[in-house]
């Protein structure tokens, strides 16, 4: 058997209250007047009259059946609670987004809830882990101290022949501490001073050595600058060493390295003059 549901939802406690009306939860108590009434009418058959029958009805009732009120055009008469508008597609989808969007929000705060959980476990373990080492470590220490601990401790000392308090050697040896400590800084802040000038005189001492070098180098490459005593010499040597490699084409320097000439100015003067004299031809390589 089908049972037409209705197309709104009433919520429970609604219901219970409807249920509460309906059987006089709510009405009040009876007095002599309504025992009164309801007598009349089982007597009489009827409540708004005084004839003893139940099939005559006073003109004002007839007249609320044949002319009955007008209903305003914008009442709408139905059974019931207004049924829920239909849902376009657009507003399905944004319902829809706003439920997975809160789900999701749900299932993040679950995690962050469950990760902060795991966390503050592992502190609390860490800490108690911590604490039980401390513990440990210091009965260690306490019986260390007390099995080192001398049976007759003397705090103190005895200094020609006069009694020095324990803080006051305690001091003095702080004191001694202190000067000995900034008396090594000293004496390694000299040794690195020294180091540094050492460092700096044997660069100073290189320096000087490699000017040295170069000038006797500089002294060398001017004595054997050129080794021609003239240059209808230096040229015929440039000829003799063209003639040997006819093709090739020499630069400059590949010249000055073969022929041993290093002065360029003089060098530069015999290729010129073969080139005007036509003997010596100027190309590119």
């Amino acid at each position: 058997m089908n049972v037409a549901l209705p197309l709104y939802y009433t919520p429970k406690f609604y219901r219970h209250l409807n249920h509460l009306v309906r059987n006089g939860f709510y009405a009040r108590d009876l007095d002599a007047d309504d025992f009164a009434f309801i007598e009349s009418v089982r007597v009489k058959g009827i409540a708004n009259g005084d004839l003893p029958s139940t099939n005559v009805c006073l003109i004002e009732e007839l007249e609320f059946w044949h002319f009955p009120y007008t209903i305003a055009p914008h009442i709408e008469r139905r059974v019931g609670k207004k049924p829920r508008p239909a849902e376009t597609l657009e507003e399905y989808e944004q319902r829809k987004a706003r439920s997975n969007k809160w789900h999701a929000q749900r299932k993040v705060r679950e995690e962050e809830r469950a990760i902060a959980a795991i966390e503050l476990k592992r502190e609390e373990r860490e800490q108690a882990a911590a604490k039980h080492r401390r513990i440990v470590r210091q009965k260690i220490t306490d019986a260390e101290w007390e099995a080192a601990a001398p049976k007759h401790a003397v705090f103190g000392k005895i200094i020609k022949g006069v009694y020095v308090p324990q803080w006051k050697v305690d001091e003095q040896d702080e004191k001694a501490r202190i000067a000995f400590e900034a008396e090594q800084r000293d004496q390694r802040r000299e040794r690195r001073a020294q180091r540094e000038q050492e460092r700096r005189e044997t660069i100073l001492q290189e320096a000087r050595d490699n000017l040295a070098a170069i000038e006797k180098l500089e002294q060398k490459w001017n004595q054997t600058a050129n080794p021609y005593p003239t240059r209808a010499s230096l040229m015929q040597a440039i000829l003799t060493l063209l003639g040997r490699t006819p093709g090739y084409a020499w630069d400059g320097l590949e010249l000055r390295r073969s022929l041993g000439c290093n002065d360029i100015g003089e060098l530069n003067a015999a290729l010129d003059e073969l080139v005007a004299s036509g003997q010596l031809k100027r190309g590119v390589r």
